[in-house]
């Protein structure tokens, strides 16, 4: 029984990285082509192909914005130029931070510039098509973090981090995203420092049961949400979830209870009546606790 919840548990973390990784939401397949119309993308913003932005530039690499390219074939892309000024050190390029109009979005982020290489590359954002349906209106305020480190040791300090922000319809026209209050959210704390709701709940997920949140980091600092300590109908369940915001930014986020992982305790998503847990809102290292709550939901259907 011991191995079965070590597998379970290595399972569940290669699960959340690939749903992590899909850009969240409702959704996690939101990068599929297919689920993006070109007519969804044009109402974005208009087609701008150059943009000029210097975001790093010292002694060993050089990064700027080039363009941007609405009708990329995954919805809607930045383009860039990197140049690796150094003639014997290999550099990685990261993208761990973005967002659309204060809305968290998942940049395509790793790539390698080899020592003396120059290459252009295309960052886009893998669930576009999740902010395009909860209505976040033109994307007109893009934020970009990028750092860079050395490629053969991430050890050591980065070699530069820059956060960036690009205005495709110009800086006069951006706008920060606001939802409205929905009577069917149910929320679960609202202060000075964070909003968590539960928007609903969704018995046929993509990975499975899923319930869909939205987050809002309403302070300067950077918050991990996580929760533990998750019953089911009264059954302990091992689950993990968690998720990372940057200040000033809001999120579609969901924790997936996978089938075959309610399988294991019994229960059928349609019967789940009782979901509890402990909820923690803290700083990125999980070193100061800002906020620690037992949650009890009911669902609704």
């Amino acid at each position: 029984m011991a191995m079965k919840k070590v597998l379970t548990i290595l399972l569940l973390v290669a699960m959340m990285f690939a749903i992590a990784a899909c850009g969240g939401g409702k959704k996690p397949n939101d990068i599929e082509k297919s689920d993006v119309t070109t007519n969804q993308v044009e109402k974005t913003t208009e087609a701008i192909s150059t943009y000029e932005l210097v975001a790093i530039d010292n002694e060993e690499i050089l990064v700027k914005v080039t363009g941007i390219n609405p009708n990329y074939m995954y919805g809607y892309a930045i383009e860039a130029y990197v140049k690796n000024k150094s003639s014997d050190t290999d550099y990685t390029l990261i993208i761990p931070n973005a967002s659309i109009n204060g809305v968290n979005a998942y940049a395509e982020s790793l790539y390698g510039v080899n020592a003396g290489e120059e290459k252009e590359i295309t960052i886009f954002f893998t669930n576009i098509k999740t902010l395009i349906e909860n209505d976040i209106g033109e994307f007109s305020d893009i934020k970009l973090t990028f750092l860079v480190r050395d490629a053969s040791d991430w050890y050591i300090e980065p070699l530069a981090q820059e956060t960036v922000n690009i205005y495709p319809l110009g800086k006069d026209k951006a706008t920060k995203f606001v939802r409205e209050t929905l009577a069917t959210d149910e929320i679960l704390v609202d202060n000075d420092e964070v909003t968590i709701i539960v928007t609903d709940y969704d018995l046929n997920g993509e990975y499975g049961y899923t319930i869909n949140l939205y987050l809002v980091n309403k302070s300067e600092k950077f918050h991990k949400y996580t929760y533990t300590y998750v019953t089911i109908n009264g059954h302990e369940f091992i689950s993990v979830w968690e998720k990372t915001l940057t200040p000033n930014t809001v999120s579609f986020d969901s924790a997936v209870f996978m089938d075959f992982e309610l399988e294991e305790i019994g229960v059928d998503g349609a019967d789940i009546k009782e979901i509890s847990f402990d909820l923690k809102v803290s700083d990125d290292s999980e070193d100061v606790v800002y906020l620690e709550l037992p949650v009890n939901l009911k669902p609704t259907y």
